[in-house]
């Protein structure tokens, strides 16, 4: 079974003009249920749970009226945010458990989607330094609270002196 953890909207304002929220339940085998989905452009809804995969749902995708039932994998996902004295660095090298990930985008953002919750994520810049990151333990694992599925992660990094 689901729990619902957040369910973010993530449209422009204007959008919600005459707009009711969707109704979502969840479903025994572990599905959420979505009711009385109205069919708009540029819709979009992220659900989260713990120890499940997040979902990115569109939708325009759905017709007006219809019951749409989505399953969430098991599994784990986050964002990884890093910033510079300038604020987004794209570019900077994400490793999760010590393998490269990725690269953040313009935005400085990386999402990540695994199996399991990561142990460690760390970011390379090149020489920047790191002046603010997760919380870890004495080992350099990340603590509970910032493994949690759907959380985001920050850096922040100053360029060399």
């Amino acid at each position: 079974r689901v729990k619902i953890v957040s369910v973010q909207d993530t449209t422009d304002a204007a959008d919600h003009v005459g707009v009711t929220q969707p109704t979502i339940r969840t479903t025994l085998d572990g599905g959420l249920e979505l009711r009385d989905v109205l069919a708009l452009d540029r819709r979009e809804i992220y659900l989260t749970s713990p120890e499940y995969k997040p979902m990115k749902v569109e939708l325009g995708q759905f017709p007006a009226g219809d019951e749409v039932t989505l399953r969430m994998e098991r599994g784990w996902g986050g964002s990884v945010f890093v910033l510079g004295p300038e604020g987004a660095l794209e570019g900077v090298e994400v490793l999760v458990d010590k393998t490269l990930a990725g690269t953040t985008n313009q935005d400085g953002v990386l999402e990540l989607v695994r199996d399991q919750a990561p142990q460690r994520i760390e970011v390379r810049h090149g020489k920047w330094r790191q002046t603010e990151g997760p919380e870890v333990d004495q080992e350099g694992r990340l603590l509970p609270s910032e493994r949690t599925s759907g959380a985001g992660v920050l850096f922040r990094l100053v360029p060399p002196e």
